[in-house]
C-alpha cells in the first residue's frame, strides 16, 4: 500500500500524534478512580473511544492523501557552504524524542490544539479536522478527504508554523464583502487602528464589491503603512468551503444536494422539477479561492509591490462572535449569540467566549434564517431586500389597528407568521421553507 518511505514516515507520525493523545485520554479514564461519578466516567470513556477513532481514520487518510500528493523525500544530504535553518522545538514531540533542542527545518513539526491536528512540512501542510467545529481555514487549499465530519486536508503554501515569533510589528488586515457593506479593518500587534467602508470611498450605498481595494489603500494611507508591512489577511468568509477538490466536492455543494435529495424524496418529483432559492450556486461561484488570488495581483498591481501576505478564511459567524467579544473588555464566560441573513452554511450560532477562546455551542444551518425572513419581508411590504431592512426596523414601532377590518388583517398576519417561523423543543427555531427556499422564487 504504502510505495514511498516518506509515506510511511508520514502516517506513522500521524499515528503516533493521535494514538498520543487517545492513549492521555485512556489514562485519565482509567487513573479517574472509584471517587468519580458514573456520569464523569462514561463521559470520559466517549472521549477516549472518539479519539482512538481519530487515530485509526488519520491514518488511512494520510496514506491515501499522499500516495496521490507525495512530497519531496528527506533531504538527508545537505549541501557544504549552506547554512540549515533551525526551529523552536519546544512545541515539537520529535524534538524531545530525539533528545535535541533544536530540529532543522525539514523535520515536520506538529500542532494539536482546539481540535484541529496539523503537519507542517516545508511548504505543505497536512490538518486533520473535526467539521462540526468552526475554525479558519488557510488558503492554499490543494485537496481533502471527507470521511464522516471529519476532514483531512492538504494546503500549499507559506504558513505560520508553531513556534514562529516574529521580531517587528504585526499588520493584519481584516475584511468582508460581496453580501452587502465591504470593509477593511486594519491592525496593528492585535490593536485596531481604523476601518473603513467601502461605500465611503465609491460613494455607492451598500457597495457590494467582493474584496474592498479602495478602503484598504485609504486604510494605509491614512495610518502610513504599506503593502508591504501586511503579513496577514484574514477574510470573514470561508472561501475553500466553496471549493472543489479531486477527492472531494464542496461541503457545500454537498449540503444542499442532501437538502435536495431529502425534498426529492418527500414530494415524489424528480429533480428537474424542483425549484427553490438559488444562492447556493450563487455563492459558489462568488466565494472561489481563485478570486482571492486575483485579488491580491490587484493589490500587488496598483501597490507597485511584490509582496504576498499571508492569508486566512475567517468563518463567517465565527468572525462576527470574535468582532463583538474581543471588543467587549469582558473577562468573565461570556455568552455569544449571532443570527443574520446567511455566512457560509449559517444563519445563526450560539457560542461562549472564556479568556482568548471561542466555544462553539450550537449553530442553526440553511436555509433556516431569521435574516432572510425579515429581509422577505422587507421586500413584501415594497422596500429594497437586502438594503432597506433598517428603514422597515425603523416603522416597525409604529401603528395600531383603526378598525375591525385592519384588526382582521393583523390577526391573520399574526397567523401567517407562526406558521412563518416555528419555535422548536430545543429552544431554537426553524423557517417553513416552502415561502422562502422551496418553490417559484
Amino acid at each position: 500500500m504504502f510505495r514511498r518511505p516518506f509515506t510511511r514516515i508520514l502516517a506513522l507520525l500521524l499515528c503516533v500524534a493521535m494514538v498520543q493523545d487517545a492513549a492521555a485520554g485512556a489514562c485519565r479514564f482509567a487513573l479517574a478512580g472509584p471517587t468519580v461519578s458514573a456520569a464523569s466516567r462514561a463521559s470520559r470513556q466517549t472521549e477516549f473511544q472518539s479519539q482512538a477513532l481519530s487515530a485509526a481514520a488519520v491514518v488511512g487518510f494520510a496514506a491515501v492523501l499522499y500516495l496521490h500528493h507525495p512530497l519531496p523525500a528527506f533531504p538527508w544530504r545537505h549541501d557544504a557552504g549552506t547554512a540549515l535553518r533551525f526551529d523552536d522545538a519546544g512545541t515539537s514531540w520529535m524534538g524531545m524524542a530525539l533528545g535535541v533542542t533544536a530540529l532543522p527545518h525539514f523535520f515536520p513539526k506538529v500542532s494539536l490544539k482546539n481540535g484541529s491536528l496539523r503537519i507542517y512540512w516545508g511548504r505543505r501542510l497536512l490538518r486533520l479536522r473535526d467539521m462540526r467545529r468552526p475554525m479558519e481555514e488557510p488558503m492554499g487549499l490543494v485537496d481533502r478527504f471527507v470521511l464522516g465530519h471529519f476532514s483531512l486536508s492538504l494546503y500549499e503554501g507559506d504558513f505560520f508554523r508553531p513556534g514562529d515569533m516574529p521580531q517587528k510589528d504585526i499588520y493584519v488586515l481584516g475584511i468582508t464583502g460581496a453580501s452587502a457593506d465591504s470593509a477593511a479593518a486594519l491592525y496593528k500587534n492585535g490593536v485596531l487602528l481604523g476601518t473603513l467602508e467601502e461605500e465611503r470611498i465609491t460613494r455607492q450605498k451598500h457597495d457590494k464589491s467582493l474584496f474592498p481595494i479602495n478602503a484598504i489603500l485609504q486604510l494605509l494611507k491614512s495610518h502610513g503603512v504599506s503593502f508591504d508591512a501586511i503579513d496577514h489577511i484574514a477574510i470573514g468568509r470561508d472561501f475553500n468551503l466553496h471549493a472543489d477538490t479531486p477527492h472531494s466536492p464542496s461541503p457545500l455543494t454537498q449540503y444542499f444536494n442532501a437538502l435536495d435529495d431529502a425534498y426529492i424524496e418527500q414530494k415524489q418529483i424528480s429533480r428537474a422539477q424542483i425549484q427553490r432559492n438559488s444562492y447556493p450556486e450563487t455563492d459558489k461561484v462568488r466565494y472561489q479561492p481563485a478570486a482571492v488570488q486575483n485579488f491580491l495581483n490587484e493589490l500587488q498591481q496598483v501597490t507597485g509591490s511584490r509582496h504576498t501576505p499571508r492569508v486566512s478564511f475567517v468563518p463567517h459567524h465565527l468572525a462576527h462572535a470574535a468582532s463583538t467579544y474581543y471588543a467587549s473588555g469582558f473577562s468573565e464566560p461570556t455568552l455569544i449569540v449571532i443570527l443574520d441573513g446567511r455566512g457560509d452554511l449559517d444563519s445563526g450560532s450560539i457560542s461562549v467566549g472564556v479568556g482568548r477562546d471561542i466555544e462553539p455551542v450550537q449553530s442553526i444551518r440553511l436555509p433556516h434564517s431569521l435574516g432572510t425572513v425579515y429581509s422577505a419581508m422587507t421586500e413584501y411590504m415594497g422596500f429594497q431586500p437586502n438594503s432597506a431592512e433598517g428603514e422597515v426596523m425603523g416603522l416597525a414601532p409604529y401603528g395600531k389597528p383603526r378598525n375591525a377590518e385592519e384588526r382582521r388583517r393583523v390577526d391573520r398576519l399574526q397567523s401567517f407568521m407562526r406558521d412563518f417561523i416555528r419555535l422548536t423543543p430545543d429552544g431554537l427555531f426553524e423557517i417553513n421553507l416552502d415561502y422562502i427556499y422551496w418553490g417559484d422564487m
